[in-house]
Parts: C-alpha cells; sequence; structure tokens
C-alpha cells in the first residue's frame, strides 16, 4: 500500500513549512504539474534576509491581528514563494495543481490567478471572503484535502520536533514598528470611523 497522490503531495507540503521561520503560522506550499513536483515553498523572509526567529516579529509588536495588513509583514507567503521559484528556474505554472498546508490569503488568491494554476488543494480552512471570491471568478477549482488518522499524526510528531522557538523583537524590529505605528493607528482609525454600507434590502 502506498499513500494516495493527495496524500503525498499534502505530505511534502507539510514538510516543506517545517522550513519556515515565520513565529505565527508556518505554512507551505507544493506546485504540481501532472504527477511532477515542480516547484515549493513556505512562508518567509526574502533571501539574505534574517529570519523572523533571530530579529522577531513586526506584526507581533504591533498586535495586528490575523489576516489584517500583510504589507505589515518582512515574510512572503509560502504559495508566493512556490511561484517565485518557478519563475526564478523558468518552469510555467500555467495548469499547476497548488498543495498548500493552509488556505490562501487574498493576496495570494490574485498572484495563483495570475499564474495560471488551475486548481487549489488545501488543508486547514482560513476565513477569507475576498479570496474565495477571486478564485470562484477566476474559476479556480478549490477544494479541501484533510490528512487524517496516523498522517497526521506524523505531522504533529514532526512539527512538535521542529518547533519555532520563542523569540523577543530585537531593537531594530521594535524601531521600525514605533515608525509603522502612527500610520497603522491612521488606518485603524479610518476603517473604524468609515460608515458601513447599508446592505439591507429596500423591498
Amino acid at each position: 500500500m502506498r499513500p494516495t497522490w493527495d496524500e503525498y503531495f499534502m505530505l511534502v507540503a507539510h514538510l516543506v513549512k517545517l522550513r519556515s521561520t515565520c513565529i505565527r503560522r508556518r505554512v507551505g506550499a507544493v506546485l504540481v504539474k501532472g504527477t511532477r513536483i515542480v516547484a515549493t515553498g513556505y512562508n518567509g523572509v526574502p533571501v539574505k534576509f534574517r529570519h523572523c526567529t533571530d530579529v522577531g516579529c513586526l506584526r507581533e509588536v504591533l498586535k495586528i491581528p490575523s489576516g489584517l495588513c500583510h504589507e505589515l509583514c518582512r515574510g512572503l507567503h509560502a504559495e508566493m514563494n512556490a511561484i517565485i521559484q518557478a519563475a526564478v528556474f523558468g518552469v510555467s505554472t500555467v495548469g499547476c495543481k497548488l498543495y498548500v498546508t493552509t488556505y490562501p490569503c487574498t493576496m495570494c488568491a490574485k498572484m495563483i490567478a495570475n499564474a495560471g494554476i488551475s486548481e487549489v488543494i488545501y488543508d486547514s480552512d482560513y476565513e477569507d471572503e475576498l479570496a474565495k471570491s477571486i478564485f470562484d471568478e477566476a474559476g479556480i477549482v478549490v477544494r479541501r484535502f484533510v490528512l487524517r488518522g496516523e498522517l497526521m499524526r506524523i505531522v504533529k510528531a514532526l512539527e512538535s520536533l521542529y518547533r519555532v522557538p520563542e523569540v523577543a523583537p530585537s531593537p531594530e524590529v521594535i524601531e521600525l514598528a514605533k515608525k509603522l505605528l502612527p500610520e497603522y493607528r491612521k488606518l485603524c482609525s479610518l476603517l473604524s470611523n468609515t460608515p458601513l454600507l447599508d446592505l439591507r434590502s429596500e423591498n
């Protein structure tokens, strides 16, 4: 007996995510054409940058909730890195499937659409209604595949073995947070003071 293709590629995605140095959430992605892996990616900082496990997390210092203000992050998402890796090595992503451990965000959904990826298979859900609408409009097939039983126990054991260490923010990250805090507060204030559209039916 051997793993199904879905099990195989999702297991690889979970293995890939263990390379992530994100303090908040580790995510792995695998681009597949047919039954061949063409690129992988995990969330983390750009090449030659110091890792978040070395300098701390800017978003944690600013206490930014998950899913908001993605631009206030030093890292790239797993899906982005997989697509970029394919581009760097001259591999077409058109018609590829993307296996990813967490449902893509809005920014990644737009990149996935423009990369010509035909299907997204995810494990863990992530509430992003705009991303879902982008996938619908782009005609991208999205389905959930959850590793279960012994396979998930293997993943949990690996996560426990390769834990992300707790890191205090470096002086540089604290200083950067101080510079960005006024803009972040301004944005929060604008959002909280903007009147919402009246979506009630006129009938």
